[in-house]
């Protein structure tokens, strides 16, 4: 009598080669999809991100400006901020840029002075470490500006940013963003 079967059950390794090939395939093409989906929901957060931070400014200086009787913008080294003069009231708008991960970035701040109590100043960030455009010499030097139109009560407010997720997509211009509205003023 024999100690062996003929008939045992077991898997071949051209079988085991098969099997740890089809699970490779399977798991690169998870592992594409997770990291698309991954990079994708980065981007939005990005682009929200903007979205809300220029509502915010549109909200505030769609009030200031329209109150405004004159803007000055003063520089203060690679930072800047503006001055806006309403009868009761100066509100600035300081513009910070620096670098972060070696990434530049810049924050807008919202201060609000009365001209009656002008120790309790009302301070509001509302852009914070938004991506600096970074192939455009004057968006990078100014993501934030405040123009007025030649002969008219009209300001246009210019928010440049780079909505780009990968760091080797940052100097892209196709992810450079601009978002231009205007404010009429009612005083002057």
């Amino acid at each position: 009598m024999s100690l062996y079967k003929n008939n045992e059950k077991g898997l071949t390794l051209l079988e085991i080669i098969v099997a740890v090939f089809i699970l490779t395939i399977v798991l690169s093409i998870s592992y594409k999809v997770f990291n698309g989906i991954t990079s994708a929901v980065k981007k939005q957060q990005i682009i929200t991100d903007a979205q809300v931070n220029v509502n915010l400014i549109n909200k505030y200086l769609n009030r200031d400006l329209e109150n405004c009787k004159e803007i000055t913008k003063t520089s203060l080294g690679s930072n800047y901020e503006y001055s806006v003069e309403t009868p009761d009231k100066t509100i600035k708008y300081e513009v910070s840029i620096e670098t972060k991960n070696n990434t530049g970035v810049y924050s807008v701040t919202r201060i609000q002075e009365n001209t009656n109590d002008a120790e309790n100043a009302l301070r509001e960030e509302i852009i914070s470490n938004q991506p600096l455009v970074q192939n455009n010499k004057e968006m990078k030097k100014t993501p934030f500006k405040i123009e007025k139109q030649a002969g008219k009560s009209i300001y246009t407010i210019s928010i440049y940013y780079n909505e780009s997720v990968q760091e080797s997509q940052k100097n892209s211009y196709l992810n450079n963003k601009t978002y231009t509205f205007d404010v009429m003023s009612r005083i002057g």
